[in-house]
């Protein structure tokens, strides 16, 4: 595999308190053509206590320090597809951790995304803890309570009061960002480099702007326009401010 990446965030393992790994159950070309993938990757990065590394199927190592997914103490999936499912249990294995969460040792391992958002239960058997909605107003909430307890899988209970987070059979709330202008809108995103079709991103070199979320026009085929209401919208200025940023 000849692959190069620019703006890769490599930290000094042991100078962050905490190692997530973001995992994408889609092939490469797919997990580079998201803006979700980035802005968790660049969200994360943001703390110094934390860094944030990325594993993408059917790739068994991360690639910014070739760790499996037993090394880190959070595991964190992120879900766009039904088909991606499948592929949970096979990356977890891969990654030298047990897939069902009961019978699992080791790092926390959270999921989100809009298949998540729409319904967690099919892989409640295998994840310790969900985000409902999206990803920026509950993140660093659960980072800080996983540096908090001695025990993040054992004291899972400790998450069920933070807005946003699933546990299996208690009560959970949707969130979103209320004002998009505040949204996590990541400039120097990862640009990879190669003559190798399967890790060229389906959308080529384009840069990933985030200009709104949501819809109003309530379409009964779009989950997404159902979970991520009401339709907000990233102001002219914010825009204008992150393409010049460029």
């Amino acid at each position: 595999m000849e692959l190069r990446e620019y703006n890769v965030i490599i930290k000094n393992p042991r100078r962050v308190d905490l190692r997530v790994a973001s995992c994408y159950p889609s092939p490469y070309s797919t997990a580079m053509s998201s803006l979700g993938y980035h802005i968790i990757y660049h969200f994360l990065n943001s703390r110094e206590d934390t860094w944030c590394e990325r594993i993408i199927h059917p790739h068994r190592r991360s690639f910014e320090s070739g760790s499996p997914l037993r090394d880190f103490d959070v595991v964190s999936f992120t879900i766009h597809y039904e088909e991606d499912y499948f592929r949970i249990p096979a990356m977890l294995r891969d990654g030298g951790l047990e897939p069902r969460r009961y019978e699992r040792t080791g790092p926390l391992v959270i999921a989100g995304g809009p298949c998540i958002t729409s319904n967690p239960l099919p892989l409640s058997d295998f994840i310790d803890l969900f985000i409902i909605g999206e990803a920026e107003p509950v993140l660093d909430m659960v980072m800080d309570r996983c540096l908090e307890l001695d025990d993040p899988r054992r004291e899972i209970d400790e998450f069920r009061d933070i807005r946003g987070v699933y546990v299996p059979d208690s009560p959970a709330e949707r969130v979103i960002v209320e004002n998009m202008d505040e949204a996590c809108h990541p400039v120097r995103q990862i640009v990879p480099v190669t003559d190798d079709r399967s890790l060229t991103p389906s959308l080529g070199r384009s840069f990933l702007l985030g200009v709104s979320r949501g819809c109003s026009r309530g379409c009964r085929f779009c989950m997404s326009g159902y979970l991520y209401r009401p339709k907000r919208e990233t102001s002219l200025r914010k825009l204008i401010d992150i393409s010049g940023g460029l």
